[in-house]
Parts: structure tokens; C-alpha cells; sequence
């Protein structure tokens, strides 16, 4: 294998040697093993992003947006989708990567990521498996623009090739937290469960997510790279995901959730819902975790998080099965009831379509959803922005995509971190609050040491 600078070097020069006619190109170019958390400390760009699968076959790194791919609103999904797909018709190899809110009302803190925002980026930097591969989409406009645009491109590659930056985890500082309050605090939180319990009560409501924003300000400055790193080796079983936009601002998490993933026709699923703490040792977990599979209300949230799943994919596939009985997913603090699905699109059927059918589920919304998401609204005194919304991978022949909880917003050293609770009958107030604290403590404990 080649070093990284003369790999780079060489990708640079097929960029000059590029036909200058008109349409999409993508160049490819084995690395050395460089880890894409690592490359992007170093990196010339203003926007970055960063994704893993949860399987952590495949994570990428990718910076400078080719094309941008910015929603107004879910009016704009469809065109949006269609839009991506003609590109990757074209470069196949390609994806876009981003993500969408949880629904359009969104407050000013969000407006740089905009409803949702697809980026197929110029370069990108994939490690799978065993291989690690320097990627260039390259749109090429003809004639003299395209040979002006390939020596740009090519340029920056060779800029980069000095720059590569080895990242030292254990070398990772906590910034501390120097003030931390929460929206809603403890009180309202009590009263917005009391209002649901009050619905579910009166029968015109099965279960509603309320959700909190713990707004942390940080000491020093957060080195983001670093940190995710640290936080996905907690938590190693999770999707991991970045969007830094040129703003400066940053949406990050690292996320149990699998929303679905697509490969062809083929289609896999899940409903993850039901929450319980994990043990101090071997024994208190295995009796958490028995004590969760057979708890009445979480295996009731988990159920309505299932038949919704089941009936909403009834018309988009043409063979559906789910496990026989729910299993447990562990996390460092927590662990969750999963039920898994695993099917067969019918043909003609698009990311588009599951995407819509599935956001959001009840596991991260309520159910029945037009109830929930009134009570939500009306409840929740901050906006979610992409907390509990989408965040993945979008390809022509595979697509992925992680609910984006376990989540957060950093601009300079304000961060937030985001948490949420389904309520159903038999929650109460305070063990609830005690769940929003179990969900972030992971990443609470590496930013304050």
C-alpha cells in the first residue's frame, strides 16, 4: 500500500487527466488505514460530516459539499429524493448523507440545518472493513469550467496531503461544564406528564414522547472529533453521526436506533422501545434486564412502537416477518426492548416512501401520531430541530438511516444534549426525569471528566 501523501498525489493527478465533457465523475483511490475522525481534524473545510454504521462496517468522513441539498419544508422531500436519485443513477458508488427535524416547526437555533439538509460531498474519505478509499464526486459543467474545477479539485488534495493529523484518544480533555439547566425543568416536566397521563386516561391517546434539552455551557472548547470518538467507544453497538455546517454549528449523536436500511428490495427494521437501567454487576443487570422483559408498561410501549411498524409496512412489502419475542439491546447505562423486522419491498416502492411512512414512529413520537404531536407541540417549551428526526445514508442500491436521538447541538461553547421518554399509562413523572438523566449520562460524564 502506498503512503497516504503519494495516494493522495496520485488521485490529484487522474483529477487533472479528467475528460472535460459535461456530467457527474467519481474517482476512486485506495489509502493506508486512516481513521475518518482522525482525517477530519485536519481537513481545509468549513462543512464536514461524519457517518458510521451500527454494524461499524462502514463509516465515512466527507467535506465540501458537491451538491447541497437543502429542504424548506416536507413539502420539498419528494423533489428532493428524486433529485438525489438521478445523481446516483449517474455515480452509482455515490451517496448523499444528512438527515431531517422531527417535524417543521423549528426554531432559529436550527436555521443553518434548515427541515433537512442532503450533502453528496466532494471528497470523502471511506474506511469498510478491512479497506480505506479517497473518494471525488465531481459535477463538470464542460469545456474550460470543468478543466479549471478538476485543477481546483485537484489542488486541495495535494493540500491535504501534508496534513493528515493522528488522533490521540487518550489525549482527549474533558472541556467541564461550567453552568447547566434544563428546558423544561422539573416541574413543568411533571406537569406535561400529568397532561398526557390525563389523555391517555380519557382514552383519545395511547402514548406521547415528551423530550427535554439540557443546555450545557461548556468551559472550554469542545475538540467534537475527539470527543465523538470517545463517546462511540462507549457505546460501540450505535450509529454515529455529524453534520458541522459552515456556520460553525455542529448536530451530532450516537444512536441505538436503526430507522431502516435498505439493500435493494431488501428491507430491515425495528422497533426500539421500553427502556430500564443497566446493573452495577453481572447479576443486578441480568435482573434489570429480566425485570424488563417482563414489565407490563414497557413491554407495552415496545408493542405499540411493533403493530405500527406492522401496519404501516403492510402495503409496502411483499414479505414481512419480525423476531418471535422481544430481545434487549445493552448500552453503557441503559438498555432497551427491541423487536427486529426483516422484509421485502414490492417493486417501485422508494427510500422515499419508507422514509415517510416510517417517520416518525411512536417510539419517538406517540401514537396515534396527529394526538401526540398536538400534545407535543403544545407541551414542549424548546424546539427538537433534527433531535429525534433522521439521520443516514442514502445510495442507489443501499440506504440507511438511524433515528437521531441520543443527540445534540454545539455553536461555539454552547451545547445542548437532548433526551426524550414515551408515556403511556403507569409512567410516572419522576422515574421518567430519572430516564432522560440515564440517556445522556454517557456523554455527560466525558464532557466534565
Amino acid at each position: 500500500m502506498l503512503p497516504y501523501d503519494e495516494s493522495m498525489r496520485i488521485l490529484a493527478d487522474k483529477l487533472r487527466q479528467c475528460q472535460t465533457r459535461q456530467g457527474w465523475y467519481r474517482m476512486e483511490q485506495p489509502l493506508p488505514a486512516v481513521a475518518p475522525l482522525a482525517w477530519l481534524h485536519g481537513v481545509d473545510s468549513s462543512c464536514r460530516l461524519y457517518w458510521t454504521e451500527r454494524s461499524g462496517n462502514r463509516s465515512v468522513a466527507g467535506v465540501c459539499p458537491e451538491l447541497d441539498l437543502t429542504l424548506a419544508g416536507a413539502e420539498s422531500l419528494g423533489e428532493t429524493f428524486a433529485l438525489s436519485r438521478e445523481v446516483l443513477q449517474a455515480i452509482p458508488g455515490a451517496h448523499f448523507y444528512g438527515g431531517m427535524a422531527f417535524t417543521d416547526q423549528m426554531s432559529a437555533q436550527w436555521r443553518a440545518f434548515g427541515y433537512g439538509r442532503f450533502i453528496l460531498p466532494r471528497f470523502e474519505l471511506i474506511q469498510q472493513r478491512a479497506e480505506t478509499v479517497m473518494a471525488c464526486n465531481l459535477y463538470l459543467p464542460g469545456g474550460e469550467e470543468s478543466r479549471r474545477k478538476c485543477h481546483e479539485a485537484a489542488a486541495w488534495l495535494e493540500r491535504q496531503a501534508s496534513r493528515i493529523v493522528v488522533q490521540d484518544t487518550d489525549g482527549y480533555r474533558a472541556p467541564g461544564i461550567a453552568d447547566r439547566y434544563c428546558v423544561p425543568d422539573q416541574q413543568q416536566w411533571r406537569y406535561g406528564v400529568e397532561q398526557v397521563l390525563t389523555a391517555v386516561a380519557g382514552q383519545t391517546l395511547h402514548k406521547a414522547v415528551l423530550s427535554r434539552e439540557v443546555r450545557l455551557k461548556l468551559e472550554h472548547p469542545l475538540h467534537l472529533w475527539d470527543f465523538l470518538q470517545r463517546w462511540h467507544s462507549e457505546n460501540p453497538r450505535s450509529y454515529q453521526f455529524a453534520l458541522q455546517v459552515e456556520s460553525g454549528d455542529c448536530f451530532f449523536g450516537t444512536s441505538p436506533e436503526r430507522l431502516f436500511r435498505r439493500q435493494s428490495r431488501l428491507l430491515w427494521t425495528e422497533a426500539l422501545a421500553g427502556t430500564m437501567t443497566r446493573g452495577m454487576d453481572a447479576s443486578e443487570d441480568q435482573a434489570f434486564e429480566h425485570r424488563l422483559i417482563n414489565d407490563d408498561k414497557n413491554r407495552h410501549e415496545n408493542a405499540l412502537v411493533l403493530d405500527h411498524i406492522r401496519d404501516v409496512l403492510a402495503g409496502l412489502c411483499e414479505r414481512l416477518e419480525s423476531d418471535r419475542e422481544v430481545s434487549v439491546i445493552k448500552l453503557r447505562h441503559i438498555q432497551h426492548l427491541i423487536h427486529r423486522f426483516r422484509g421485502v419491498i414490492r417493486p417501485g416502492i422508494t427510500d422515499y416512501d419508507l422514509l415517510t411512512t416510517l417517520h416518525p414512529t411512536p417510539a419517538v413520537g406517540g401514537s396515534p401520531w396527529h394526538e401526540a404531536r398536538h400534545l407535543i407541540h403544545t407541551l414542549e417549551p424548546h424546539s427538537r430541530g433534527w433531535y429525534s428526526g433522521v439521520f443516514g445514508s442514502l445510495g442507489l442500491n443501499d440506504t440507511e438511516f438511524a433515528v437521531a436521538i441520543r443527540s445534540g447541538l454545539l455553536r461555539g461553547r454552547q451545547l445542548s444534549l437532548y433526551s426524550g421518554a414515551g408515556i403511556v399509562a403507569g409512567s410516572e413523572p419522576d422515574t421518567e426525569w430519572q430516564e432522560l438523566d440515564n440517556k445522556i449520562n454517557t456523554a455527560l460524564a466525558l464532557l466534565d471528566g
